[in-house]
C-alpha cells in the first residue's frame, strides 16, 4: 500500500470531482424534459432543439373551445424557464430570445398532429401559421394558460380555404381520454 502512485491518486480525485461538478451543472440551462416517454402523452416539441417544452404532466386541462393548455405548477416553472430578462432595467424586461420565433410541432402519441412558432404580440409580421403568442411574458397561478391562435394578428392571415390544423379530432379525443378536457 505503500507504493501507491501519488500522481494517479491526485487525477482520480480530480476525475471524480470534474464528474460530480457535471452531474451537477447538467441540468442547469437544459430545458429537456427529465422524464421525456417518446410516443405517450401530449407534447409540445422545440424543433430547433427537440426539447419537449410541455408535456401532459405540466398540464391542468386542455380548453378545446379556446385551443389553450392550462398548466399546473410544473407547467408553469417549465415555461418560465424559457423567458429572459434584461435586468438592466428597474423592473427588468423580457428580451426577444428564448422560444420567440421558434418552431413547435404540437404532437400526441409521438405523432405530429401540426406545426407553429412560437410567436409575439410585440412582432409585426403577420404569419399564416398557427401561433402560441406572448412568449415573452412570464406566467403565474392567475394567468396559466397558453393559447394556440391560428395566423397572426388575427385568422385573417391564414391560407385561403387552409383547414384549422387546432381542430384537428384527436386532439380532443386524447385530452378527453386523459380526463383534461374543459
Amino acid at each position: 500500500m505503500t507504493d501507491r502512485n501519488p500522481r494517479l491518486a491526485l487525477s482520480s480525485i480530480a476525475a471524480a470531482a470534474f464528474g460530480a461538478a457535471l452531474l451537477a451543472a447538467g441540468p442547469l440551462g437544459c430545458h429537456a424534459d427529465p422524464n421525456p416517454r417518446p410516443g405517450e402523452g401530449f407534447a409540445l416539441v422545440r424543433m430547433d432543439t427537440g426539447d419537449i417544452v410541455l408535456s401532459d404532466r405540466d398540464l391542468a386541462g386542455y380548453d378545446s373551445g379556446r385551443h389553450e393548455l392550462v398548466l399546473n405548477d410544473r407547467g408553469i416553472e417549465r415555461w418560465n424557464s424559457y423567458i429572459r430578462f434584461d435586468r438592466s432595467f428597474d423592473p427588468p424586461i423580457p428580451k426577444l430570445g428564448g422560444l420567440y420565433q421558434k418552431e413547435f410541432s404540437f404532437r400526441i402519441g409521438g405523432e405530429e398532429i401540426y406545426r407553429g412558432r412560437f410567436w409575439s404580440m410585440a412582432s409585426s409580421q403577420g404569419l399564416a401559421d398557427v401561433v402560441v403568442l406572448d412568449v415573452l411574458f412570464p406566467l403565474n397561478q392567475e394567468r396559466n394558460r397558453v393559447r394556440f391562435q391560428f395566423g397572426y394578428p388575427t385568422p385573417g392571415f391564414a391560407s385561403p380555404g387552409a383547414v384549422d390544423p387546432r381542430d384537428d379530432p384527436r386532439i380532443a379525443a386524447y385530452f378527453r381520454e386523459a380526463g383534461l378536457l374543459e
